[in-house]
């Protein structure tokens, strides 16, 4: 029987909320696989910043997947059967090994080693881009990147992940897998979609049209999702946070814009770090 320890995946890992949660998870004792859109994204990740190690257990890694490029980015594989991707391993000595092709689901680590399988318990959906420009002078292309990396690759990532946590949960059932019952007893399988208050349609702010959309696309989805993999014992949840005021995403947005925000969210404020403290508290207790 071979002991299950459970996984972590994080989209936008490289920086802003992503990155603050994957520093979280790792230092409650989570395996992580950080993905960034580039190389030179995810070449920015360092140990005992963006992840850390505090059990022997762990096994951390990055990839660089361009989830804009959508739905070329889910098929890139087709001919071997896996999603492979460029990416680093890293070691609690501090050291990191480059790989040109990391598959993302299977053999996730210790592919022969008998006693030990690693198998995702956690999606975050945290990667996002914002919009600048008013609806009508937003580009095809801007728009299509938009969808594409704030709501269509977060699908396809659940739809990916779901099907590998209802073969975890078959393999715990048939007992080819068990806990490790030295550490604590984690918590049911959990898709966690970050969403947006300007999702939620109580906020409208000229500029963030497409945007808004693609959020608010996020949050049905969820709660649709969610009831559609209950059956299997798999959450899904998601998340509106207010303005994340410590993020690029923010700072890079137009001032014009960024003072709206401000006015209509008024105390509606957070940090990147009280993101991921509730994402870790959401994914404990699946609320």
């Amino acid at each position: 029987m071979r002991k299950g320890i459970p996984v972590a995946i994080i989209t936008g890992g490289t920086r802003g909320i992503g990155k603050a949660i994957a520093k979280k998870l790792s230092l409650q004792g989570m395996s992580c696989i950080s993905i960034g859109s580039s190389l030179s994204s995810i070449n920015a990740i360092d140990i005992n910043d963006h992840l850390h190690f505090t059990s022997p257990e762990q096994r951390h890694r990055s990839m660089a997947i361009d989830l804009t490029d959508w739905p070329n980015w889910t098929t890139q594989t087709r001919n071997s059967k896996k999603l492979t991707f460029p990416g680093y391993e890293y070691t609690d000595d501090l050291q990191r090994r480059f790989h040109e092709n990391i598959p993302l689901f299977e053999e996730i680590w210790d592919k022969n080693a008998s006693n030990t399988n690693y198998y995702v318990n956690l999606l975050v959906n945290c990667a996002g881009i914002t919009q600048d420009s008013l609806s009508l002078r937003t580009s095809t292309d801007e728009i299509s990147q938009i969808m594409n990396i704030n709501f269509l690759s977060c699908v396809s990532l659940s739809n990916f992940v779901c099907k590998k946590m209802i073969r975890s949960q078959n393999l715990f059932k048939r007992g080819e897998m068990a806990l490790d019952h030295e550490l604590p007893k984690p918590p049911p399988p959990c898709i966690i979609n970050i969403s947006s208050i300007l999702g939620e349609g109580t906020i409208q702010v000229p500029g963030t049209s497409i945007y808004s959309a693609s959020k608010a696309a996020l949050i049905q989805y969820t709660r649709t999702l969610s009831q559609e993999t209950e059956t299997w014992g798999i959450r899904a949840l998601s998340m509106a946070p207010g303005l994340v005021t410590d993020t690029d995403m923010i700072q890079e947005m137009d001032p014009q814009t960024r003072q709206q925000l401000n006015l209509l969210m008024g105390l509606n404020c957070t940090t990147s770090d009280v993101v991921a403290d509730d994402i870790w508290d959401r994914y404990l207790r699946g609320q």
